[in-house]
């Protein structure tokens, strides 16, 4: 699965990177760099323009709700989405024909299970660049009677079986794509199953490098570079 993840480079590194106009994010509020991202929280997010087809850039929450029709405060949310049963699931079936999406990151944790309890693990791409993961997206919903245009949507994260590199660390990892297949993933041309199935296989091992990190990023409440900064444990 995919809990937590990271957000620190640059928006204009960004911005290049993937190809969006940052100035779009000036009416959404901003978006700051951040350690620890948990579900619920804001993500930045590509999409493509319906007219134009150009990218879009977009904040959305992480997770989408599990019921539509209770109060988002009430709400759970499902932050993942397995990439074997995504096109058939309910849940995620009309997101993933018609929504599919880039959510930015540069790294992600995750907890494996050690003699002294489960303990955090920074994983990054070894050339520490940004990346995306593959995502899909629901519309906001208001389910109020203030109808209030400035919610935000909702995107999840696909994620697949564990490769080489990951497996000893969780048998499962988010779908991080291959920079070719970016444009692929969100283009509004019909792809077929079989193709998107391809372009969501696990990463290559190659392309991996991870390392231990303190407890400190067990809490959402916190961030900042502490949370990726290695744990040297005496032996």
């Amino acid at each position: 699965m995919c809990g937590r993840f990271t957000l620190y480079t640059d928006l204009k590194v960004l911005a290049e990177r993937f190809v969006f106009d940052s100035s779009d994010l000036q009416n959404q509020g901003g978006f700051n760099p951040t350690y620890n991202i948990a579900p619920t929280q804001q993500v930045l997010v590509v999409t493509k323009e319906p007219n134009t087809h150009d990218n879009k850039i977009e904040i959305m929450k992480w997770g989408f709700p599990i019921s539509w029709k209770r109060t988002r405060k009430d709400s759970q949310f499902l932050i993942n989405a397995r990439s074997e049963t995504v096109s058939k699931k309910s849940s995620f079936r009309d997101s993933f024909n018609n929504r599919r999406c880039l959510i930015l990151a540069d790294g992600f944790y995750e907890w494996k299970n050690t003699s002294a309890g489960k303990r955090p693990v920074h994983v990054r791409l070894n050339e520490a660049k940004p990346f995306a993961f593959a995502g899909i997206w629901e519309p906001a919903n208001d389910n109020s009677e203030s109808h209030d245009p400035k919610l935000m949507s909702f995107c999840t994260i696909l994620t697949a079986p564990a490769n080489i590199f990951m497996s000893p660390i969780h048998n499962r990892m988010p779908v991080i794509l291959k920079q070719q297949n970016e444009q692929k993933w969100i283009g509004l041309d019909p792809t077929t199953i079989e193709e998107l199935g391809e372009i969501i296989s696990p990463i290559s091992s190659k392309y991996m490098e991870s390392w231990d990190v303190s407890q400190f990023v067990n809490s959402p409440r916190n961030n900042g570079p502490l949370c990726i900064e290695e744990e040297l444990r005496l032996l």
